[in-house]
């Protein structure tokens, strides 16, 4: 049909037409193939599709699954139409007892359920500010009720809902047991009538008592969590945090006794008991103090040391006027003794000496009882005190040892001379002595302090009588007040020497009254070096 047009034509133009047709021809041809690419990239890409939503379904369905938490999937009217594993072990039911055929409101606890319908229905309804995270009580199948956590939240563009339940039970029992113990401490700590607190280590309150609040004028609970300089003055907040850090340090408590204004009372004087607080690895974290008001019984002990400084002032006065007639007296003895020629009246004056010789040692021992407790109690090297005891005394032939070294004991000033009364009585009355020594040891945790000598002992009835106001030998007013003057710090004494071979007298320091020079080793019983 073509070829009788084309005879019509001239040569000339039937070449054009011919071109013309070969390139509509090519044309076709690109297109078919451009069709066919195509076709074959709308497979591929169609196959793609299908692979990647089958692996977007089984992560899903991976996440669901294994996601650690109860999930289920909510239809309109409540019914649960999907569930996971996690559910079975939070409510107890199968799977087979939950989907399609439990609401998942028959499984909130009746205080908390018209609340949670009311919010799926709101979340239904498009409402914005519908909350999607809130706690609730749920039912388990066997009626035990649980704590939970609800985060719920729609698929895009239906009426289902998803839902993650996490048992809380646990959690929700260790806040209540905190808040329990919160509210008892707090409750103990307001009881305290003195000021109580406790301070991490940056001197940062972490709980105050309501004395402490109305001591610095301000309420306790806006004290928590801030510095100490909040409610203290610049140099006392100072003081306060150097105290701290030096508790902390040495991981002791200590005990001193500051200046403080009160709100209410005005310029105070406060006992401060600190004390380190470990955690449970042993690390210290912080403080815990205690002070109490004492400015009245520092103004009672000032009055009363000015009272015994006028008693004491009185007594020595006294004193020596009675020891001045009493020499008046002896003088008159005396002289009497040189007129009286007849035995009977001799006899007389002798036993009148011999009792203003016990009248003077009665009044010498009322001036050594007075200085007893005058002056506090202070570590004392025990080595000193007793080669300074002993180098009073003429100690002759008799050997001194000591084997006391680097050892202190916290005892009344007058422990020297209740040494120097052990030795005294050792030379006094020991007959055939020889040696002195001093020895200590630990036991019980308490140090054995001992002086021991090879004379002739106290017999076994009078061991208790020579520390009460008795004559043995003359030994009782310097053993009595010797036990005295040791029972102060808790220090006792006693005699266990055998008799005819020695005597040995221990005095047992309580723990925390003796202390060991650093790097000192514990002593064990022995007689001392021989000096």
């Amino acid at each position: 049909m073509v070829q009788p047009l084309l005879d019509r034509l001239s040569a000339e133009e039937r070449e054009k037409v011919i071109a013309g047709f070969g390139r509509v021809n090519d044309g076709v041809a690109r297109l078919e193939a451009k069709y066919d690419r195509s076709i074959r990239d709308r497979a591929a890409v169609h196959a793609l599709l299908k692979k990647t939503s089958d692996d977007l379904i089984k992560r899903y369905q991976t996440l669901f699954e294994y996601s650690g938490t109860a999930m289920v999937v909510i239809e309109d009217n409540g019914t649960i139409s999907l569930a996971n594993s996690f559910c079975e072990k939070i409510f107890g039911y199968s799977r087979e007892d939950l989907e399609d055929r439990k609401s998942f409101f028959d499984l909130i606890e009746g205080g908390c359920r018209e609340e949670l319908l009311g919010y799926h229905r709101r979340r239904r309804q498009g409402d914005p500010i519908v909350p999607t995270y809130y706690e609730a009580k749920v039912i388990r199948k066997d009626g035990n009720v649980l704590d939970a956590v609800i985060n719920v939240v729609l698929f895009p563009g239906t009426k289902q809902s998803i839902a993650s339940i996490m048992d809380i039970t646990g959690r929700k029992q260790m806040e209540e047991s905190l808040h329990k113990k919160n509210t008892e401490l707090k409750s103990f700590i307001n009881n305290i009538p003195d000021m109580a607190w406790l301070m991490d280590a940056n001197s940062t309150f972490i709980a105050v008592n309501r004395a402490f609040g109305t001591a610095v004028g301000m309420d306790p609970e806006h004290l928590v969590h801030k510095p100490c300089e909040i409610c203290l003055e610049a140099e006392t907040a100072k003081r306060f945090k150097k105290d701290d850090q030096e508790v902390m340090a040495s991981r002791t408590q200590t005990v001193v006794e500051e200046n403080f204004i009160d709100a209410k009372k005005g310029q105070t004087t406060i006992e401060i008991i600190r004390s380190p607080i470990l955690d449970g690895s042993g690390d210290v974290i912080g403080t815990v103090g205690i002070a109490r008001d004492v400015t009245q019984r520092k103004k009672a002990e000032e009055a009363i040391r000015l009272a015994n400084k006028q008693l004491n002032l009185l007594s020595s006065i006294t004193r020596h006027d009675v020891l001045n007639q009493l020499m008046v007296i002896r003088g008159y003895l005396e002289i009497s003794k040189g007129h009286a020629t007849d035995e009977k009246m001799l006899g007389f004056i002798e036993k009148e000496e011999k009792v203003t010789e016990i009248i003077r040692q009665q009044i010498n021992f009322t001036r050594d009882y007075q200085e007893i407790g005058i002056r506090s109690p202070q570590w004392q090297d025990i080595e000193t005190i007793i080669l300074r005891a002993a180098g009073s005394l003429s100690m002759g032939s008799v050997r001194l040892s000591v084997g006391v070294a680097n050892i202190e004991i916290f005892a009344d000033p007058l422990l020297e001379k209740v040494i120097y009364n052990l030795v005294e009585n050792a030379l006094k009355h020991g007959e055939n002595l020889t040696r002195i020594g001093f020895s200590a040891c630990v036991a019980d945790e308490r140090l054995m302090l001992v002086c021991e000598d090879d004379g002739t002992g106290v017999p076994k009835l009078e061991k208790e009588n020579i520390f009460e106001r008795k004559f043995f030998k003359h030994t009782g007013f310097g053993l009595f007040l010797g036990r005295e003057v040791l029972a102060i710090t808790g220090i006792s004494i006693r005699e266990t020497g055998e008799p005819g071979k020695g005597a040995r007298f221990e005095m047992l320091v309580p723990k925390g009254a003796y202390r060991f020079a650093e790097g000192a080793e514990e002593p064990a019983l022995r007689w001392g070096t021989s000096l």
